[in-house]
C-alpha cells in the first residue's frame, strides 16, 4: 500500500528535530520525525485513515554525529576490472608479436605489417555499408543502391 510519494517532501528543522512531511498529492500524509538520541528506537503509529507518524531516534540524526565512512574493503579492483586488464593486455601482446613477426621473419613492410590486416580492412568496408544501411532506413529510402 503506497502512502506517500518520496517526491512530495517538505523538510524543517526546529529545537533539535528534523522533520520529513511526505504527501501522495491528495490527503495521504506521512509524517517523519527524526531525534538526536545516543540510544535508536523507532515508534509510528496511524492517527486516521490519513494521517502517520514515524519517530526515529538515533545518534544519526544529531549533526556531525554519525559520518559514513565507506568499507575499506571495497577499495580494489573488481572481477570485471581484472578481466579488461587482462583482456587488453593479452590483445596489446598479441599486435605486438604479430608486427615483431611480420616484419622479422616474414620481412614485410608497411601496411602488411598490421595482423590479420584482411579482417581489418573488411570489417571497415562492412561498417561503411552497415552505417549506409541504417541511414537509408532512417531517411525511408527502402531500396539498395544500384552497383
Amino acid at each position: 500500500m503506497l502512502i506517500a510519494r518520496q517526491v512530495n517532501r517538505k523538510f524543517t528543522y526546529a529545537h533539535g528535530i528534523i522533520t520529513i512531511v511526505y504527501t501522495d498529492g491528495a490527503a495521504s500524509t506521512v509524517n517523519v520525525f527524526l531525534i538526536c538520541n545516543d540510544t535508536e528506537s523507532a515508534q509510528a503509529a496511524q492517527i486516521n485513515d490519513n494521517t502517520y507518524l514515524f519517530n526515529i531516534e538515533s545518534k544519526c540524526a544529531c549533526p556531525g554525529k554519525c559520518i559514513y565512512t565507506p568499507d575499506e574493503s571495497s577499495g580494489g579492483l573488481t572481477g570485471g576490472a581484472i578481466f579488461i586488464i587482462i583482456l587488453v593486455s593479452a590483445m596489446a601482446i598479441y599486435a605486438i608479436a604479430s608486427v615483431i613477426f611480420l616484419r622479422f621473419v616474414k620481412h614485410e613492410q608497411g601496411i602488411n605489417l598490421v595482423p590479420n590486416r584482411n579482417l581489418w580492412l573488411q570489417l571497415g568496408h562492412d561498417s561503411i555499408h552497415g552505417v549506409r544501411f541504417l541511414v537509408a532506413r532512417i531517411q525511408r529510402r527502402n531500396t539498395y543502391e544500384e552497383v
